[in-house]
């Protein structure tokens, strides 16, 4: 989050310059792999100059995967060499006040964007020539076109894309936050951290570490040197002897108690060697070597090579979840972690509908068999806390795990109904089969809630991954619900490849199972196959999909016209005060049972 006023007051004592440096020193560059997703977030918004509304706006996870590729690959043309890119993917207990307050702030742009944006929003595809353009460079962009969150799967998309690059090698979701581990890396190895977080200023970088803002970035063309790159260079370790203390840590603390004072009176009051109040050694550890949680989730690996490359390559909630199972009984695991009841998982924030049920209520079966399988890992995990949108909140539904029916028969359970279903929709190409499958779990989650299925039109669209024309709020809610489905799938895959790593070696009755289902998940497309909007039409895919919803429908038992009658009573009933069941009721926890024994089709 940074300290107020930070960067503000330490701004004269960065150190302006220009690269490429003369002569080059090929410094290390070291990135923070969050700012850098958000950075290229914002440049890609700023593209969208003809964008309509935020939603119209949002830029599609090919583009944005893309810039960051070329963000590294343009920084490597001024004289830098990339060390290190690192994403969080372990947080502890003690910042779910934080991200609880994020969510939070999402919920309240989406029900202020649906209060401005009541009636159907228009939608096209821009066409932005973003293959070689400036990424560098600090953006300004239309507030207008900032008021929804980024897209949900915006960090995830960026590390595929990047992991499928010759920068491969180089990035890691690390058990811990991105910043520890860029502090770590320049107290080792020397260089500069990329970053939006001005926290990395109060960090312990060594005597050589120095820090960039994305902000502070600025393109310009000299005339003896041609382009160059301008920004502004902080050296923490420099500005603290200036200052006469031996590290920056006691300024940022007396500074985050009052930012009202002045530089000086709390550089006077850091220099002072009096006792300090008993918050400064809690506020002082964050900024010290690698947390405590982080060493013995590194340690819990030590010995798994395969295993240890995987985690690092895992979508940062996952990696979370896999790494608390891990470290939960450990006796040395710091206290706000064993104090823990159950696992958190705290959800992407996904545009949908505010006034209706959370979209994620959709492929919570397919996340609860997921959750499942880490009581394998683990067996004292019997629930998983999802925090998502309640109504114009943000609040936890508890997924309890089954414990009664035995993790071989759920597999097996999972993988006859994934079977069918993709044979079900052989004849689509790839993307939109497992986009028809997931439109199942949609209908499916919808009929078990007494809700009906979204309208058929809408679900043919979402199946061919075609948003050109009207949004209507009953589309964008399907679509939410068809991305949390396709993601839950996505979930499953990686949690069963990382516990099948883990008991290899030994003979557990799951692991055949498991095997099984890691080789049909393997077939997931990416993130932008799976949900970019699609630019070109194929011939005769629209009426396949059409067809493949038909045959879906039919196969729970559902006509078009139930479709459409039910949804049109629902307004009705909506008109006269009615209740819908729309809303969750507060508190209320899905309990979890082997749900794919009733998805599989009879012989």
């Amino acid at each position: 989050m940074g300290i107020p006023h930070l960067t503000h007051s330490l701004s004269p004592y960065g150190d302006k310059v220009v690269l490429p440096q003369h002569p080059a020193n090929h410094e290390n560059a070291i990135i923070d792999g969050p700012s850098l997703a958000y950075h290229v977030f914002y440049v890609c918004i700023a593209r969208r100059t003809s964008a309509r509304n935020a939603l119209e706006a949002a830029p599609t996870y090919q583009e944005l995967g893309q810039a960051a590729l070329n963000w590294l690959e343009q920084i490597e043309q001024y004289g830098l060499k990339i060390k290190s890119v690192f994403f969080d993917g372990l947080l502890p207990l003690s910042k779910q006040s934080t991200r609880l307050s994020r969510l939070q702030s999402y919920a309240n742009q989406l029900v202020t964007f649906k209060a401005l944006n009541k009636e159907d929003l228009p939608s096209r595809m821009e066409d932005v020539q973003s293959s070689k353009s400036n990424v560098l460079s600090a953006v300004v962009s239309s507030n207008r076109l900032k008021a929804l969150p980024a897209p949900p799967f915006l960090v995830p998309a960026v590390i595929e894309m990047l992991l499928e690059s010759r920068f491969s090698s180089l990035v890691s979701v690390i058990p811990g936050e991105a910043d520890a581990y860029c502090a770590d890396a320049a107290r080792k190895h020397g260089g500069v951290i990329f970053t939006s977080d001005s926290d990395l200023l109060v960090h312990d970088l060594g005597e050589s570490g120095k820090v960039i803002l994305f902000r502070d970035l600025e393109t310009i063309h000299l005339p003896s040197r041609g382009k160059c790159l301008k920004t502004q260079e902080y050296h923490p370790a420099a500005i603290a002897k200036r200052f006469e203390l031996p590290n920056l840590v006691k300024l940022a603390f007396f500074m985050a108690q009052d930012h009202h004072k002045s530089l000086t009176e709390n550089i006077r009051l850091a220099a002072k060697n009096t006792p300090m109040s008993a918050g400064f050694a809690e506020f002082a550890e964050e900024y010290g070597s690698l947390p405590k949680l982080s060493k013995l989730a590194m340690a819990e690996s030590i010995n798994e090579t395969s295993t240890t490359q995987a985690l690092t390559r895992l979508d940062p909630r996952i990696s979370e979840i896999i790494h608390l199972v891990r470290v939960k009984e450990v006796q040395e695991a710091p206290l706000d972690l064993q104090d823990s009841e159950n696992l958190n998982m705290y959800l992407p924030f996904i545009i949908d509908d505010p006034t209706r049920t959370s979209a994620w209520r959709s492929g919570v079966s397919i996340r609860a068999q997921a959750y499942s399988l880490l009581r394998v890992l683990n067996s004292s995990v019997t629930q998983v806390t999802e925090f998502e949108r309640k109504g114009t909140r943000v609040a936890g539904t508890v997924v309890e795990l089954d414990s009664t029916t035995s993790p071989s028969t759920m597999l097996e359970d999972c993988l006859k109904a994934l079977q069918q279903d993709l044979a079900q929709h052989s004849s689509l190409p790839r993307a939109a089969r497992w986009r028809a499958v997931a439109a199942k779990l949609v209908c499916q989650s919808n009929l078990d809630n007494d809700k009906p299925p979204p309208l058929s039109n809408d679900i043919s669209r979402l199946v061919t991954g075609s948003r050109e024309g009207v949004l209507s709020w009953t589309f964008i809610h399907a679509s939410g619900q068809m991305q949390a489905s396709l993601y839950s799938l996505r979930m499953l895959s990686q949690i069963s490849t990382i516990v099948h790593n883990l008991l290899q070696g030994t003979s557990h009755e799951i692991l055949p199972p498991l095997q099984n289902l890691i080789t049909l998940l393997h077939d997931l497309p990416s993130l932008r196959e799976l949900l970019d909007e699609k630019t070109t039409k194929v011939d005769g895919e629209a009426e396949a999909a059409r067809a493949a919803v038909l045959s879906t429908l039919q196969s729970l038992g559902i006509t078009q016209d139930t479709t459409e009658t039910s949804t049109k009573k629902k307004k009705k009933r909506k008109k006269k005060g009615e209740h819908t069941g729309d809303r969750t009721p507060p508190g209320v926890a899905w309990r979890s049972n082997n749900m794919f024994s009733n998805l599989v089709q009879k012989d």
